[in-house]
């Protein structure tokens, strides 16, 4: 992603930034929402790319826990 908005920010007008937040954490998007209203004074788009993962997705280190986790997010 942030190659992406470096790529953009090379050869646009505009100004392309990456934020990640917990998008289940309503504290996490309020700072960010804080954050581009300080820096930019507004918001013209928005990507928002969701999704819940685990750090030990590959199949030898999957637990049932980390299925649950999977599974209660969707």
């Amino acid at each position: 992603m942030q190659a992406v908005a470096q790529r953009i920010n090379a050869i646009a007008a505009g100004k392309a930034q990456v934020q990640p937040a917990d998008l289940s954490k309503k504290s996490e998007v309020n700072k960010i929402a804080e954050a581009i209203k300080a820096e930019l004074g507004r918001l013209d788009v928005v990507v928002n790319n969701a999704g819940a993962n685990i750090a030990a997705r590959a199949w030898r280190n999957l637990t049932a826990d980390g299925i649950d986790t999977l599974i209660q997010a969707i």
